[in-house]
C-alpha cells in the first residue's frame, strides 16, 4: 500500500482552524498538479480548514473527485477548540464526504497527550490496513505534527526517544508498506524489509512563488 501524507498549504494564524493564505492555495494547487495523474484508490482529509482547503484544491485537479473526511486526521492540540458544523462545511467543501462524528452544530476537539496521540496515530494506520488493499495508493492531506507521530508508528520509533520530522507546507511523504509475499530482503545486512520510503518533505513541485525557506 502506497501512502501519501500531504501537509495542508500554508494557512492564516488567528485561530486552531484557520484558512488557506492566497500562497497555501498556489501551494495546494501545484500538489494537485503533481498528483492529477497518480491513480488513488481514495484522496482523505482532516476536518480541519486548512486542510481541507488543501484537499479540495487536489480535488479538484483531479476531476472533483470525493473526499473522505476522517476527524482522527486532525492536528493535536492540547487546548479545546469548536469547529465548523456539517452545513457550514459542505457549503465550503461541496466534495467532501463528512465523518459521522461531525454534527450540524460544530464539534469539539483538543486536549490531546503524547499518549493519545499515538493512540490515535495507532488507530489511523489500522484503519486504513483494514479498509484498503495492498496495492491500493492512499493520499491523505492532514498536518504537520500529525504526520510526525505516524512516521513514528511506521518507522517503530521509540516514543522514548522522538524525532520531529519537519514538513513544509505542501510537502509530500511517500511511504511504501510491502505485503508479506513481496517484502524486500537483502542478507546479511537487510534481512527484513517491509517499508520502502520514497519521498519525505518533498517540494520540488512548488514554484518560486509558492516556496518558503525550511
Amino acid at each position: 500500500m502506497d501512502l501519501i501524507f500531504v501537509r495542508h498549504g500554508e494557512c492564516n494564524t488567528g485561530s486552531a482552524d484557520d484558512t488557506l493564505t492566497a500562497k497555501g492555495e498556489l501551494q495546494a494547487l501545484q500538489v494537485g498538479q503533481r498528483l492529477a495523474n497518480v491513480p488513488i484508490a481514495a484522496l482523505l482529509s482532516s476536518p480541519l480548514l486548512r486542510a481541507l482547503g488543501t484537499a479540495s484544491i487536489i480535488a479538484q485537479q483531479r476531476g472533483d473527485c470525493p473526499i473522505e473526511v476522517w476527524t482522527e486526521l486532525r492536528e493535536g492540540f492540547d487546548g479545546s477548540h469548536r469547529c465548523c458544523g456539517r452545513p457550514e462545511l459542505l457549503q465550503r467543501f461541496p466534495l467532501a464526504f463528512l465523518a459521522a462524528d461531525i454534527e450540524d452544530d460544530g464539534w469539539d476537539y483538543g486536549g490531546d497527550t503524547q499518549e493519545a496521540m499515538f493512540e490515535r496515530c495507532h488507530l489511523i494506520l489500522n484503519k486504513l490496513q483494514e479498509r484498503f488493499k495492498p496495492n491500493d495508493t492512499v493520499v491523505i492531506v492532514t498536518h504537520g505534527g500529525m504526520i510526525t507521530y505516524l512516521l513514528h508508528i511506521l518507522f517503530q520509533i521509540s516514543a522514548q526517544a522522538p524525532v520531529w520530522f519537519r514538513v513544509g507546507h505542501a510537502g509530500i511523504n511517500h511511504i511504501r508498506i510491502l505485503p508479506q509475499d513481496k517484502q524486500l530482503a537483502y542478507p546479511p545486512l537487510y534481512p527484513h524489509i517491509a517499508l520502502q520510503v520514497l519521498s519525505i518533505n518533498d517540494r520540488s513541485h512548488l514554484s518560486q512563488g509558492a516556496s518558503e525557506k525550511q
